[in-house]
């Protein structure tokens, strides 16, 4: 009795080995596979031999079964999870921060995935400890300890402790005579140490497609991957966009019958932008159906809920949620509504509840928004009020109004059934005898811990379509499907993104052990890992003669040729060709897929000219940011302030928006200018410290609605007294500086609002206008603007124009109370000339005419409108 080997080159079948030889046909005879595909091909090639017996066929993990037995209660899932989180010793817990049972989900993982790899090593330990591992190796040992004690008064074991020597169990396979084992090439050494006992009872083969060599037969492990060089050259072509993959593949199915293979299948669209040629190549789970969608969005904005401040959520996450269709229909909100509510990030706030909401929508005066939005914030509370998987359960039935999500493209009885099936598993966690009460498990969320544990059951789970496509549509199969196919000399194989976004995989070690740990007891490195799909790489392509290979370079997307296929082109000395599709052909189908839409734009000449109905009464009225905006681009300002376009713009998240704290630095100034302006005229410009620390405080008080609450100690720690400090010393500097001078006006937020046009043409134009800080005195007159960011002078000269006729009519300055800066600005960037002839070209012009410099058009977020480039 011995282990054998034998080898089968790569364009071979492994059932025409044994298939046509009586001998292989017994009962006693046991052959292992990898996985169900090529059992199957087995069973159909040699489980009905004509007057023969069987052999025996069964997988890997079906032998797993039958030689590690054990009495114990197996726990799988989230079952093992909850028996972890039952064993952390209370010290661990507080060191680790660790409040309920969704905080030790990876711990968990990883504490399981490491004694795993132990038992597979057959190692009690690890023979050396790095310094960097040793408190988690530490918190593991005393987990272990009273996990170990739990599980032996429950009489449990994890599912992934099974595959131990202790539970082995020969009593079954001994009753072979011959065990053969088809294309395995990883042997951890548990079951080196099983085999090696089995071959003295029995007859031991390892079939492998490979050369003899790269295999090494004493450590049972595949070693290295030579290149195979072909007696035959396959057509390896090139692209830059996968879209000409897609066309390339459609005109060939005009010419020949095809097969599609892709080992990034799960993300291919091309069933999405072809679909009368392509078939959708994933499979349909839990995860594509609306109801799947509905409920993680509940779920995301019940994970943003602030509970310092009360039942509070994060108002981008509700946005977020709200350009999710799925959940903009159930509530029934429409497109104006969605910019409306999405305005009020322009607004600055950050949160939003039942409290605020009425606040919030106060100036968009609509009652139907505030209903729909209380609607989404009544269902959360149901959420949070869920204790049980009843109460779940109750909720699924009572409140959420389940008809909003039958699906056509889906079997609704089937994802029904999921469900039922899914709420069962639920269930039998609550009957564990280690299962106290559901806020043990969950702490004081208990209703977004169930439905946590809902989503993860239903992720994943496949589905069944009552999609039916017919027979010449082309579907893109798994790129190692290719392996149990039956060779058809009529049909051309293609394997198309064979690119390094998918070859190599990028492999995410479960444990954190060095590749010299894992070495030293015998765990598989990743290196090996690396040579064992470099050997699958290779069996794929190499499995049948009549294949096209296609890969890709796309710079933009650093997408470029897989590392395997190169070193494949190289040996096999292939000529890498440009795929015979060009660029400008996929522009003529786009432009045809869009003409198909209707996606027309009605302005193709780019000229928007004026009419009566833009300016009411003939008039105008313009501040210091029109006058910049109608500089830099009339046709922007037309868009923006004439017909006040709304475009939905993607929340980008801020810590602190700017503008926000800009708003209270200017309220503050304004309120301590308001205060001392009686004694400035008198030239005692005194404040105290505490005063403002106790305005800033109230400020910011006041915007608690538009501040995340992990700002707070950024702001009392570090913000406030920054500014105090800062505002304290723009006070100091003024008394300073007019000392001994005759204060006539010191006022705040200083207006003017022109009764009479400061220009009538075509147009009566009218000038507005605030200044943050005005000091006159009987030597001179001063304009301060306040500022917590970037400055432009051309507002404190367009004030010097509005306030005394001239850019030149007083001093100007910024004070920066973010820095601490106070800045005097001598030159001029907006003349008096200069701004007359704005308004008088403005008001004259027939048309809003376009920028002077192009650049300022990339960022423009109209010029999808003005067409320019075109």
């Amino acid at each position: 009795m011995s282990i054998k080997f034998n080898y089968i080159r790569y364009e071979e079948k492994f059932y025409t080995y044994f298939e046509d030889k009586k001998e292989w046909y017994s009962p006693k005879h046991l052959f292992i596979f990898n996985d169900n595909r090529m059992r199957d091909i087995f069973i159909k090639k040699m489980g009905s031999y004509l007057f023969s017996e069987s052999p025996v066929f069964i997988t890997l993990e079906e032998l797993k079964e039958r030689i590690f037995l054990t009495d114990k209660i197996v726990l799988k899932e989230a079952k093992r999870i909850l028996a972890f989180f039952k064993s952390i010793p209370q010290e661990i817990k507080e060191d680790l921060n660790i409040e309920n049972y969704f905080d030790v989900i990876d711990f968990a993982n990883n504490f399981f995935s490491y004694y795993e790899m132990l038992n597979l090593s057959c190692s009690e330990k690890l023979k050396k400890e790095h310094k960097w591992q040793r408190k988690y190796l530490d918190y593991f040992k005393k987990i272990k300890k009273e996990f170990d004690i739990l599980a032996l008064k429950y009489n449990y074991i994890p599912s992934d402790w099974i595959e131990n020597l202790d539970f082995y169990n020969d009593s079954w396979i001994s009753k072979f005579e011959k065990i053969i084992f088809i294309d395995i090439v990883e042997y951890p050494t548990l079951y080196k140490k099983i085999l090696e006992q089995l071959s003295k009872k029995m007859d031991i083969i390892i079939s492998l497609q490979m050369p003899c060599g790269d295999f090494n037969e004493n450590e049972l492990k595949l070693e290295k991957c030579g290149v195979p060089i072909l007696n035959y050259k396959p057509k390896v072509y090139f692209c830059e966009k996968d879209i000409q993959e897609a066309i390339y593949l459609i005109k060939q199915t005009d010419k020949e019958k095809i097969n599609v293979y892709s080992p990034g299948v799960e993300n291919n669209n091309f069933y999405q932008l072809f679909p009368n040629d392509f078939a959708q190549s994933k499979r349909d789970t839990m995860n594509d159906t609306m109801l799947y969608k509905f409920l993680n969005i509940q779920l995301k904005l019940l994970l943003s809920r602030e509970e310092k401040l009360g039942k509070v959520y994060l108002l981008k996450e509700f946005i977020d949620g709200l350009e999710e269709k799925v959940f903009r229909d159930y509530y029934d909100i429409n497109q104006e509504e969605f910019i409306e509510l999405n305005n009020l990030i322009a607004l600055g706030y950050k949160y939003i509840s039942k409290q605020n909401i009425e606040q919030l929508l106060e100036k968009i005066a609509d009652e139907d928004i505030v209903f729909k939005v209380k609607q989404i914030l009544y269902d959360l509370d149901e959420i949070t009020a869920i204790d049980s998987v009843e109460s779940l359960n109750s909720y699924l039935l009572n409140v959420i109004e389940l008809n909003k999500f039958l699906e056509t493209d889906y079997d609704n009885v089937d994802i029904l059934e999921k469900m039922l099936e899914i709420l069962g598993i639920i269930k039998s966690n609550e009957t564990m005898e280690i299962y106290l009460n559901p806020n043990e498990i969950f702490g004081n969320r208990q209703g977004e811990g169930f439905y946590r544990i809902l989503i993860q059951y239903m992720k994943d789970i496949v589905i069944k379509s009552n999609i039916k496509y017919t027979q010449d549509i082309l579907l893109i199969k798994p790129f190692d499907f290719i392996r149990y196919a039956e060779e058809n000399n009529k049909n051309i194989n293609y394997f198309i993104d064979i690119t390094d976004e998918y070859i190599p995989k990028i492999l995410r070690d479960k444990i954190f052990l060095t590749e010299i740990q894992k070495k030293e007891i015998g765990y598989q490195t990743q290196e090996e890992l690396r040579i064992i799909e470099k050997y699958r790489f290779y069996q794929t392509i190499c499995c049948q003669k009549n294949t096209v290979i296609i890969t890709r370079y796309d710079e933009e997307k650093a997408i470029g040729i897989a590392p395997f296929l190169e070193e494949f082109i190289t040996n096999n000395e292939i000529t890498l060709a440009k795929i015979p599709v060009e660029i400008d052909e996929v522009e003529k189908v786009i432009d045809k897929f869009l003409e198909g839409n209707n996606i027309t734009v009605d302005n193709k000449e780019g000229i928007f000219e004026k009419n009566e109905s833009d300016f009411q009464d003939k008039s105008l009225t313009l501040g210091a940011y029109d006058i910049t905006l109608l500089k830099e681009c009339p046709l922007k300002f037309y868009f923006s302030k004439l017909k006040k376009l709304d475009y939905v713009k993607k929340y980008e998240g801020t810590d602190l928006d700017p503008r926000i704290l800009g708003i209270i630095v200017h309220k503050v100034l304004e309120d301590i200018v308001k205060n001392i302006w009686k004694d400035a005229l008198k030239g005692n410009i005194n404040i105290e410290s505490q005063d403002v620390e106790l305005m800033l405080r109230k400020e910011f008080k006041k915007e608690r609605d538009k501040i995340e609450i992990h700002m707070d100690n950024y702001i009392l720690e570090i913000l406030i007294p920054v500014l105090k400090k800062n505002i304290v010393y723009f006070f100091n500097l003024l008394k300073k500086n007019y000392k001994n001078q005759n204060i006539k006006r010191f006022q705040s937020e200083k207006r003017k609002n022109e009764t009479i046009p400061y220009y009538s043409g075509k147009l009566d134009v009218y000038l507005t206008g605030r200044a943050d800080l005005v000091v006159e005195t009987d030597i001179h007159n001063l304009i301060i603007d306040y500022k917590t960011g970037g400055n432009n002078s051309e507002q404190l000269d367009y004030y010097s124009i509005l306030l005394y006729e001239h850019e030149d009519g007083c001093k100007k300055a910024f004070f920066n109370v973010w820095t601490g800066e106070y800045k005097e600005i001598d030159k001029v960037s907006l003349t008096k000339e200069e701004l007359d002839n704005i308004i008088i070209e403005f008001s004259n012009s027939s048309n809003f005419q376009m920028c002077q410099q192009i650049k300022n058009c990339n960022s423009c977020m109209y010029n999808g409108l003005c067409r320019r480039e075109e």
